[in-house]
Order: C-alpha cells, then structure tokens, then sequence
C-alpha cells in the first residue's frame, strides 16, 4: 500500500483517491480473510491510530490530505501499533530529507 502512494505521489505530487479506495478495499478484504472480524477490528484501530496522529498535522498544513489517506489505507492492513511506529518513523524520515533539500539547495 505505501509503495503503490510512494510511486503514484511522485509522479503526481499527488495521492490519487481512486488508489486510496482502490487500498482501503483491498486492506479490508485481506484482513477479514486473514483473521476474520478481528483483524477488521484490529484493522479499524490501526486507521483510526492514523487519523489521530496525521489530522493535527492535516490541520497545521504539515502534511497533505493525501497523505493522511493513505495512513489510514495502511493502518486498515495492520493493527494500530504497527501503524503508530511507522508513522512516527515516516514523520522522522521525511523531517531529515526535508532538512537535507534545504541545505543542499
């Protein structure tokens, strides 16, 4: 799911929502083929763990819609503390590339 939004947001600058529903379709049925209606619930906390992590920064215009999206595509595949760790380090990672394109620039 973050390799599909990685390649469709550089190419675009974009997270399209065709591939955002397209994910979140495709999470849902993995995870309640996989484990029934708990992994739908452990998928359902895994998205709302995104929301409530990328919608403050949503609101501070720190990071796109787009991205938030997606977040909660891949928190609807996995549960929520997987989803918290690969936030924290998507927000780490993109904060040390940022730093870097603006020194080197």
């Amino acid at each position: 799911i973050l390799i599909a939004g990685l390649v469709n947001d550089l190419k675009s600058q974009k997270v399209r929502n065709y591939l955002v529903v397209i994910c979140l379709i495709v999470a849902s049925i993995s995870s309640y083929l996989m484990l029934g209606t708990y992994g739908l619930t452990q998928g359902l906390m895994g998205s709302l763990m995104a929301l409530g992590l990328t919608l403050p920064l949503v609101l501070s215009r720190a990071l796109g819609a787009g991205d938030m999206k997606l977040m909660l595509a891949f928190g609807m595949s996995t549960d929520w503390n997987t989803t918290m760790w690969v936030i924290i380090y998507s927000l780490i990672w993109g904060s040390i590339l940022g730093v870097s394109k603006a020194l080197f620039e």
